[in-house]
């Protein structure tokens, strides 16, 4: 897989949802960010890169979970293009090096939820198996992250 996203256009070799997912990325690393904050001490320290990848992964992992059960091809693409632009703008050059390896080769199975939970947990228990962490048995992700407490269509943000 080829992470290059090069074509002739207006915005100087960048497709347009390159841009958008550029834009998409920007803003949950933001969200991240302000997740990290609201959830810490008081303190004026940046956070750690223990306290980043857990946010980091309750964020992937609840994605994937609230993912549809089957998704269409368009938005398979979007997650294609966010998971790839997310690994390159990682502030950890070593892990978004080693996102960007797995996905070269292990490409992201993004038809539907399972195979993308499948997916992720896979790559996440590579990670743990790196640190020398236990290894998150997939039956357990369910139980663990598709309970999350987020918006819905029908209830609003808290910061609305």
């Amino acid at each position: 897989m080829d992470f290059d996203y090069v074509s002739n256009d207006p915005f100087g070799g960048i497709e347009t949802k390159t841009i958008a997912s550029v834009f998409i990325v920007v803003c949950v690393v933001l969200c991240v960010y302000y997740f990290l904050r609201y959830n810490r001490e008081k303190t004026e320290t940046p956070p750690n890169m223990e306290e980043l990848g857990r946010s980091t992964w309750t964020l992937l992992h609840t994605m994937a979970a609230k993912y549809p059960y089957e998704a269409d091809r368009n938005l398979q693409q979007d997650t294609m293009n966010f998971l790839q632009v997310f690994a390159k703008l990682y502030p950890c050059p070593k892990c978004s090096n080693h996102m960007m390896d797995y996905m070269n080769g292990r490409k992201p199975t993004l038809s539907g939820r399972f195979q993308f939970t499948k997916w992720l947990c896979d790559f996440h228990n590579s990670v743990n198996a790196k640190l020398g962490k236990r290894i998150f048995p997939l039956e357990k992700v369910e139980e663990r992250w598709a309970t999350a407490k987020v918006c819905t269509k029908e209830q609003k943000c808290s910061y609305s």
